[in-house]
């Protein structure tokens, strides 16, 4: 067999168990597909209740990037009412007013389901299904929580795909489980979709399927089985961000939630060593110290990263990782016009060395000119 599985034992487990997830979620969500839409674009957020910190940052970037047809920001908490701490949505709203967000809650019975099956994809599809069951523009962003937009290219993509006329637009094709980039289906970050377009399906649809495309077994990702094969490549498209428009660490959530569900394990988390930098952009001043702090007092294998239950292993962090990381950071600081400042340096330096990198090969990534003089200039305060 050719794809993801290789042989038909594991093809067909991964197919039951997935079939039998899709049977347990099918009416947990649902929408109306005969609603009046008007112009205009809504950017729809999944938000991690565990992780609020990040809220800010994102939304103090989305809002150096609105553009006049950028209608509505839609929040939607993976918990039911009164997960996140009192006065914390009254905040968002008064600080970010400008940007007309509503926030929205699962269900008492959504919420419930959702902790018992503890899986990333899961909350993600959940999430964004209730946005778009709330949705009431004919376009809406699908903006990731654990993502800086640091340009306007947002209003650049978005008038590209309203002249194209497709129904998705992303900013990369898809690549893994079994799809190849020349299958040409957009990858599901940062992307632009056609409301009407995805009310067309039931919400299931939409979700995580096990099967077959052209001569490859697939796991099909979040919108992708729709894209795959109930739609034309034509109406396909994608439209790329480079380094300098958007700072995307990705998996970030998804692996913070793993940790969640297998706390201590050894598991990437290559991503989740971010969340104390966006923390600290939301308003924390404290956040990479206190970073710095519990990993310094902790095991490699068990830190308590964020001050609560979870036990984050860092022992497949890689030196390469660490520079990755360092390096997004500094150029959301350097396009948010920060000042250099010791705490970073400090920081990094506390990953290097759980990283186990040697002392002279630290700080020595591919850091662009302007990067490398903000790093000299924070390391000499």
């Amino acid at each position: 067999m050719k794809g993801k599985y290789r042989n038909y034992l594991d093809f067909s487990l991964a197919k039951f168990y997935k079939t039998l997830l899709r049977e347990r979620l099918k009416n947990i969500v649902s929408w109306s597909s005969g609603d009046r839409l008007e112009s205009g674009c809504t950017a729809v957020i999944g938000m991690c209740s565990k992780l609020p910190g990040i809220l800010a940052a994102n939304l103090t970037c989305l809002r150096n990037s609105k553009w006049p047809d950028l209608k509505a920001v839609l929040i939607v908490v993976d918990g039911k009412k009164g997960v996140l701490a009192e006065g914390f949505e009254e905040e968002i709203l008064n600080k970010f007013s400008d940007l007309n967000i509503a926030f929205w809650y699962y269900s008492p019975q959504q919420a419930q389901l959702a902790e018992k099956i503890k899986l990333p994809y899961v909350y993600c599809w959940l999430s964004w299904c209730i946005a778009f069951s709330h949705v009431k523009t004919q376009t809406a962003l699908i903006h990731d929580y654990d993502a800086l937009v640091l340009g306007n290219f947002f209003e650049e993509r978005y008038l590209a795909f309203q002249k194209s006329g497709a129904k998705i637009q992303g900013i990369s094709w898809y690549n893994g489980n079994g799809i190849l980039s020349s299958d040409r289906l957009a990858t599901t970050f940062e992307t632009f979709v056609d409301m009407a377009w995805i009310k067309s399906f039931s919400p299931i649809q939409l979700l995580h399927k096990i099967g077959k495309y052209k001569d490859r077994t697939v796991d099909y990702d979040i919108l992708i089985d729709i894209q795959a094969n109930h739609t034309s490549e034509s109406e396909r498209t994608i439209m790329p961000m480079d380094f300098n428009e958007l700072v995307h660490p990705s998996q970030a959530i998804h692996q913070y939630t793993m940790f969640r569900k297998f706390s201590g394990k050894a598991l990437p988390c290559f991503s989740i060593i971010m969340i104390p930098f966006f923390n600290f952009l939301s308003g924390d001043e404290l956040a990479l110290e206190k970073a710095t702090q519990a990993i310094s007092q902790g095991r490699r294998e068990s830190i308590a990263l964020f001050q609560d239950e979870v036990k984050i292993n860092l022992s497949e962090l890689t030196t390469s990782q660490v520079d990755w990381m360092l390096k997004q950071s500094i150029q959301v600081l350097i396009s948010l016009k920060i000042s250099p400042f010791k705490a970073l340096i400090d920081y990094g330096t506390t990953l290097y060395r759980m990283a186990k990198t040697p002392s002279e090969k630290r700080w020595l990534g591919d850091f662009l000119p302007e990067q490398r003089q903000w790093i000299n200039a924070a390391t000499s305060l």
